[in-house]
């Protein structure tokens, strides 16, 4: 309805047609929004997929202001809840390129390499973390590479780290 009222009233030729969906892969959404995707995918319109109006919203927002660690931080969140580690690494980058002395950026690194099998690379953004974090935050950072080791079989090193994450004799261990 939307591309035929472009067309005709706004004179637009080839109006985009997109589908607001909980996420922006064809297969996100209730069994109505991926069948609708399937449809508008097989349609003549000009259909660019699926879109997620916090993300639209937060890409406009760093589109303007490149620097708002905010947006960056909210939608690589949201990317991070839909698997996407690509799109969250970037926004990672985004944070460290304008805060690198604040360990969130570091620490959404690590999770996007993790999430991507690059361990190694992921080990490095998370020390990068652990170097700009308070000594009472580092354990949980120290999970997180004692995991990444884990990930890896490098069990003798995981062990290192956990042990430092986590203290066994204390009570909510």
């Amino acid at each position: 309805m939307g591309a035929a009222y472009s067309t005709i009233i706004s004179q637009i030729p080839s109006p985009r047609v997109a589908l607001l969906s909980n996420g922006t892969e064809p297969s996100k959404g209730t069994r109505v929004i991926v069948e609708a995707h399937q449809r508008l995918r097989a349609s003549p319109l000009h259909f660019t997929g699926n879109v997620e109006g916090l993300l639209q919203s937060l890409s406009r927002v760093i589109e303007i202001y490149p620097g708002s660690g905010i947006a960056h931080q909210l939608a690589a969140m949201q990317y991070q809840r839909d698997g996407a580690s690509d799109r969250v690494l970037a926004h990672a980058e985004g944070i460290i390129e304008h805060y690198p002395q604040l360990p969130g950026g570091y620490r959404l690194k690590g999770d996007a390499l993790k999430g991507l099998g690059l361990y190694a690379e992921a080990r490095a953004a998370y020390q990068m973390a652990v170097a700009r974090l308070d000594p009472d935050q580092k354990p949980a950072m120290y999970r997180d590479i004692g995991l990444v080791y884990f990930e890896e079989g490098a069990y003798g090193h995981a062990y290192t780290f956990l042990n430092k994450a986590i203290d066994v004799f204390s009570a909510e261990a």
